[in-house]
């Protein structure tokens, strides 16, 4: 019986019995080696017992009758066969059958497969068709399998990617991460989101987020990426934005601040932090209950909500408290809105103004101040631009000119004076602010009477801050009294001039110190001397020298015993000749006794004198 087949794997023969193990999953059943060798490369050749149950019941009910009626038969005496051919021919019967069951299995997994084959498999359309990236990695780094994604996002076709390094397309700046997520990953953590760069084929990089998980018994990495360039040029947009959106609520010193609908803080910048004398992070998430005293946070909270509410910009001074000391801001508050246009909280730019406040409220008593003392003088102050409006006056300003002070503001001297006047003022004007050098000359102006008054005008430019000359500022006095006066002096000394010149007598004058300080027109044409040289004691010159002593001594007498100049000298004439003069003088008296200066007479005695010695 051994010689008709060879015992298959599983089987055994012990104490001349073969036993069947039926205790095995899986049989394989080798009937030659070309069949053993089929069998070890095929899977059709495998039976499976669990898969074919009705088949093993089916052969087990056979043999177990096979068994009864052998038994049966040796029992009654009838010998058709021995008991080793009966368990032989059963074995044999079994080996049949099982080899039908398999083939028939085997042929209907072929015609299954067959069926299959006609229709494209749903993983493999699924690795093709996505739009992601999909790649199998090896343990050892090696690109095993890519999708056509791959090339349509790097531009490499499958040849070039697959076999190679995966590293080797990695942007040179993320390759130390990439590598220490990649081991994490081959240890059996999977990944989800992470991103680095990938070269592509023209050199450029882009960005790729995966999501990677390992199969560790065949030492493969299965990985989906997903190209985010858009979205990381997005955000680096946005963080650029957001950092110069930073730095410029950063550089300035006015608090900024941004509030949600419930109050509290989502956005603050130093200068807010540094007002309050905390911390940015302890603000953001606080609300002004926790940085204000109750009233000052309850009249916070009520103008944010009517701001809000109102859905409108609004700009207004608070009272914020502050180490002990109220302080003064000035805010600027907008709703904040959403992408839909709706409210969701409060935009705020405060400026302390506290310091300005008192700067302000100084300038105000400066103006006061200098208000009264512009309405106490009785000179006419007036400050025009360089058009020749007037920008200021005061109220004798206003009364020469005949118009209250609100109707002179903004004004020309064109509509306020006759053209002769408004063109001298304007000229006189005009050469202030274009030489930028005061002046102090005298202008003629008719007042609303009529009435033609001089005025001595001291005009200075009128500069800003940067020096610029923008106008003129002027100060005048009604001087038309002291004019009357000096015409009436300048009549008086005429007539003492033409009395002079017409006497042959030598009239002068001094100050009260006894100096000569003005022409001398008597004087000058008698010694034929300019002004220059007797000015002061140079008069003494011309005097013969051996008289010039005693005259010094009584001269100096009389100036200090404030008494009558008289004396007898002989003055040299033009021509060099001496001739003896009798001089007197007188000093001038002040009203308040003091001596304005002196005054005399040099009469010529040479003809007496000639008489006298003949």
């Amino acid at each position: 019986m051994k010689d008709l087949f060879q015992i298959p794997v599983g089987l055994e023969i012990k104490n001349g019995s073969i036993l069947l193990p039926l205790l095995s999953s899986d049989i394989v059943f080798l009937l030659d080696k070309k069949q053993r060798a089929a069998a070890s490369r095929s899977p059709q050749t495998k039976f499976n017992i669990a898969q074919n149950r009705p088949i093993i019941l089916f052969l087990g009910v056979i043999n177990l009758l096979f068994l009864c009626n052998s038994l049966w038969l040796g029992n009654n005496g009838y010998e058709l066969y021995g008991i080793e051919l009966g368990i032989a021919i059963l074995v044999v019967a079994n080996i049949v059958l099982l080899v039908t069951a398999a083939r028939w299995k085997a042929a209907a997994g072929d015609a299954v497969k067959k069926r299959n084959s006609s229709k494209p498999d749903e993983g493999d359309r699924f690795f093709s068709l996505s739009l992601d990236m999909l790649c199998v990695v090896g343990f050892d780094g090696y690109f095993k399998r890519v999708n056509p994604a791959a090339e349509k996002i790097f531009g490499y076709s499958e040849a070039e990617m697959v076999g190679k390094l995966f590293i080797e397309f990695v942007h040179p700046d993320d390759r130390e991460t990439t590598l220490q997520e990649a081991e994490s990953v081959a240890a059996g953590n999977p990944t989800i989101g992470f991103e680095n760069r990938w070269r592509c084929q023209n050199e450029s990089y882009k960005w790729v987020a995966w999501t990677v998980s390992s199969f560790c018994e065949e030492e493969l990495m299965y990985g989906i990426g997903r190209e985010i360039t858009d979205r990381k040029l997005a955000q680096e947009s946005l963080q650029h934005s957001n950092s110069i959106l930073r730095s410029v609520i950063e550089s300035t010193p006015d608090v900024i601040f941004v509030k949600d609908i419930q109050g509290r803080y989502a956005i603050v910048n130093s200068a807010a932090a540094d007002w309050l004398e905390t911390s940015v992070e302890a603000m953001i998430g606080r609300d002004d209950t926790n940085l204000f005293p109750p009233e000052i946070a309850q009249e916070i909270i009520e103008a944010d909500r009517k701001i809000i509410a109102g859905g409108e910009n609004v700009n207004y001074e608070e009272i914020v408290p502050k180490n002990g000391e109220k302080r003064t801001l000035l805010t600027a508050k907008c709703p904040w809105r959403d992408s839909e246009g709706n409210a969701i909280g409060v935009i705020g730019i405060s400026r302390d103004i506290s310091d300005r406040k008192e700067i302000e409220a100084a300038l105000l008593e400066n103006n006061i101040l200098f208000e009264s003392v512009i309405e106490s003088t009785g000179d006419t102050i007036f400050v025009k631009d360089t058009q020749s409006r007037y920008l200021l006056v005061n109220s004798t300003a206003a009364s020469i000119i005949g118009l209250p002070k609100e109707e002179i503001i903004g004004k020309k001297d064109a509509e306020l004076f006759p053209p002769e006047i408004a063109d001298m003022l304007v000229e006189n004007d005009r050469r202030i602010w274009q030489s930028g050098i005061e002046e102090t000359l005298e202008e003629v102006v008719k007042d609303s009477d009529g009435n033609i008054g001089t005025f001595l005008s001291t005009k200075s430019p009128l500069r800003d801050r940067a020096g610029n000359i923008t106008g003129v500022v002027g100060v005048a006095r009604d001087i038309s009294d002291r004019k009357q006066a000096e015409i009436a002096l300048q009549q008086s000394e005429a007539k003492y001039r033409c009395l002079t010149e017409a006497t042959s007598q030598i009239i002068w004058d001094t100050n009260a110190n006894g100096e000569v300080v003005n022409e001398q027109p008597g004087w000058s044409a008698f010694t034929g001397r300019t002004y220059d040289e007797i000015k002061g004691w140079g008069w003494l010159d011309d005097i013969h020298p051996d008289d010039k002593q005693d005259t010094a001594r009584i001269w100096s007498d009389a100036l200090t015993n404030r008494t009558l100049y008289q004396i007898e000298h002989r003055l040299r004439r033009h021509d060099g000749e001496y001739r003896y003069m009798s001089a007197r003088g007188l000093p001038v008296l002040n009203a308040d006794g003091s001596i304005r200066e002196w005054v005399g007479v040099h009469a010529d005695i040479t003809p007496a004198r000639r008489a006298e010695a003949e």
